[in-house]
């Protein structure tokens, strides 16, 4: 993973009309469900004022993406962003995205259940924790969620938030009841975090198995370009899945 292709252009506003007044495009996910390629996208729409996220389909990850839900499908008077996929142990499909902070002094994590089409939810947003419940949060942002079923059968999920230094880090909750709408608890200390171990900061991680078979966090560092700083670069570490949690293992290069 040293040497890339690309990056290659998958969706543009420009190729579509009714995007001409929209702005403000962040976070995609592209997922592969149900013989499709699904992108989740978060962009600000010109008709509400707000972020949101929509879902995008393509028949390959190299594009084009078209709008594949009616806009967005997160509420539409919130700011909501990072919105991603997960697909339940019944094959029932699934949303997590933020709440963002700008819009109540303070973030938080929501799920939806989603269409088994995926171009619309299902019941109620549940709002599933906020950015004050961790010890070592801020109090302020949630960012970034993504699942992941250990070994063991315990959902977490990673995200992201600054620390208590205002470092960005990678967080790691977990589920009680295995449930993504079920009680989420948080770790005492992130997943990563800048300090003794790490030289930098970082956040907005996801997960994923590479060409070796080996469990990898990737995520962007720095968290937030200062004076001085390098710019943004994606970072990528082994993971290693404890059975009950995951733990950082070392950079791959």
């Amino acid at each position: 993973m040293q040497y890339w292709q690309g990056p290659y252009d998958v969706f543009l506003k420009d190729w579509y009309p009714e995007f001409e007044d929209t702005s403000c495009y962040w976070a995609p996910e592209c997922h592969y469900y149900n013989g499709k390629f699904y992108l989740f996208g978060t962009y600000q729409s010109a008709e509400t004022g707000r972020r949101g996220t929509s879902v995008f389909a393509a028949e390959s990850p190299l594009g084009p993406f078209e709008e594949w839900s009616e806009g967005h499908i997160t509420p539409h008077e919130w700011n909501a962003i990072d919105g991603t996929l997960y697909v339940d142990e019944e094959g029932n499909p699934w949303m997590a995205f933020v709440h963002e902070w700008v819009d109540e002094g303070e973030g938080s994590m929501c799920v939806v259940r989603l269409s088994e089409d995926l171009k619309s939810t299902q019941g109620e947003v549940k709002t599933i924790f906020y950015a004050k419940d961790p010890l070592w949060s801020n109090n302020k942002v949630t960012d970034a969620p993504w699942l992941y079923m250990t070994s063991g059968g315990v959902l977490v999920m990673i995200w992201s938030n600054s620390d208590l230094l205002d470092n960005y880090a990678v967080g790691i909750a977990y589920s009680e009841s295995g449930k993504i709408d079920g009680e989420w608890k948080h770790r005492a200390y992130p997943l990563y975090q800048k300090g003794t171990r790490f030289a930098e900061d970082g956040g907005h991680g996801c997960i994923f198995t590479d060409f070796n078979g080996n469990l990898v966090l990737a995520f962007h560092s720095p968290g937030f370009v200062k004076e001085g700083d390098h710019p943004e670069r994606v970072r990528f570490y082994k993971l290693e899945d404890t059975g009950d949690s995951l733990k950082v293992a070392g950079q791959l290069f």
